[in-house]
C-alpha cells in the first residue's frame, strides 16, 4: 500500500499508520496526516468543537515536536490530551495505554480477537495511543512527569487515604515493546511503592531477558503480571519459564463462546462451559472474570491480587 493511499477510516489503514510511528517515520506520517486534514476540514457547523480533524491535528503537532525533539507536557497533558486515564465504567482506576498490535512483539492469534481494536473507531483513543507511543519512544521522562502529577491529584491522594495504595493498570492497551521501555516502567514503579500495578502481557521473552540482565528483584513487589492468551509460538515456548517467576500472577485466557458475549452478560450455563474449557486446557484453578474490573472480589480485582496466584482467570472472547 502506498502512503498516499493509506485510508485512515479503516482499521487496516490506522494500524499501518501506527506502524510508521513505531518505526519513527514521523515525516511520512506528517505528510499523510496533512493530506487527510486538507481533504477533511473541520465542519464549523458541528455542535462539538472536538472533531476527528481536531484530534488528528494534535497528533500532527506531536509528530512535529518529536521530529524537532521539542516535546513538552503541561499538567499531565500533551496538546490538551491526558497521557493517563482515570478509567471508565468498566475500568475504574488509573491506567495507561499505547497503540495495540504494533507495540506487541509477542502477539500471535490475539491479533484476530484483540478487544482494543474495537476502540479504533474512536478518534480520541486512536490519537492518544499514537501520542503515548511517541512519548515512550522519544521522551519517557515526560511520561514519568505525568505519572507523578497524577499521583498528586486529589483523586489519588484520597485513594491512598482510603485504601493505603493506588491501583494502576499498566497497558490497558498495547504492551512492552522492548527491554528499554520495560526497564523504564519497572524503575518508575520502584520509585512509587504506594502504587499497586498490574497488567497483561505477551512480551514474555523481554521479561526473561530483563530478569537475566538485572535480576528478578528489579521487578517491584508491587507489580503483578498476567500472561494473556494469544501469544505467538515463540512466546508460548517460554510459558513454563516465565511462569516460574514470583511477579507472575498466572494466566489470563480468553475462551470463545458460540456467540460473542460481554463478560458481564454471560449466564450460568455459559460460565460452566468456560470453566470446563479452561480445565481441559490443563488449568487446575479457574476463576471467571466478571467483566467489571475491581468488582470481582471483596478485596479487589483478582488480576492484581497475590491471593489469585497460579489461577487461570478466564473471560469470554468479546
Amino acid at each position: 500500500m502506498k502512503y498516499n493511499q493509506m485510508d485512515l477510516r479503516t482499521k487496516e489503514g490506522k494500524i499501518r499508520f501506527a506502524s510508521l510511528v513505531t518505526r519513527r517515520q514521523y515525516a511520512v506520517a506528517k505528510v499523510i496526516l496533512s493530506d487527510w486534514l486538507e481533504k477533511n476540514p473541520h465542519d464549523e457547523t458541528k455542535k462539538f468543537k472536538t472533531s476527528i480533524n481536531d484530534f488528528y491535528g494534535r497528533v500532527w503537532q506531536v509528530l512535529d515536536a518529536a521530529e524537532l525533539k521539542d516535546l513538552a507536557i503541561e499538567k499531565g497533558k500533551i496538546q490538551g490530551m491526558n497521557i493517563f486515564s482515570d478509567g471508565n465504567d468498566k475500568l475504574k482506576f488509573l491506567n495507561y495505554s499505547t497503540f495495540p498490535i504494533v507495540t506487541c512483539p509477542g502477539a500471535g492469534a490475539c491479533k484476530s480477537f484483540c478487544y482494543s481494536l474495537n476502540s479504533l473507531r474512536y478518534p480520541g483513543a486512536f490519537s492518544r495511543w499514537l501520542i503515548n507511543t511517541i512519548l515512550e519512544q522519544e521522551a519517557p521522562e515526560l511520561i514519568a512527569e505525568a505519572f507523578r502529577y497524577n499521583l498528586n491529584r486529589p483523586l489519588y491522594k484520597k485513594e491512598i487515604e482510603e485504601k493505603g495504595f493506588i491501583t494502576f493498570r499498566l497497558y490497558n492497551d498495547g504492551d512492552f515493546p522492548n527491554i528499554e521501555t520495560l526497564n523504564f516502567w519497572m524503575e518508575l514503579l520502584k520509585e512509587h511503592p504506594e502504587v499497586k500495578a498490574y497488567g497483561y502481557s505477551k512480551s514474555w521473552g523481554l521479561f526473561i531477558k530483563f530478569v537475566e540482565q538485572f535480576g528478578e528483584s528489579a521487578i517491584p513487589e508491587s507489580y503483578k503480571l498476567n500472561l494473556s492468551s494469544g501469544a505467538n509460538g515463540g512466546q508460548e515456548l517460554l510459558r513454563k519459564k516465565i511462569s516460574s517467576f514470583g511477579f507472575v500472577r498466572g494466566a489470563f485466557i480468553g475462551v470463545p463462546l458460540p456467540k460473542k458475549k460481554n463478560a458481564t452478560k454471560i449466564n450460568k450455563e455459559e460460565k460452566r462451559y468456560i470453566h470446563k474449557v479452561a480445565k481441559k486446557q490443563g488449568f487446575e484453578k479457574v476463576f471467571i472474570c466478571g467483566g467489571l474490573c475491581n468488582s470481582c472480589t471483596k478485596i479487589g480485582h483478582a488480576c492484581g491480587l497475590p491471593e489469585f496466584d497460579k489461577y487461570a482467570i478466564v473471560t469470554p472472547i468479546h
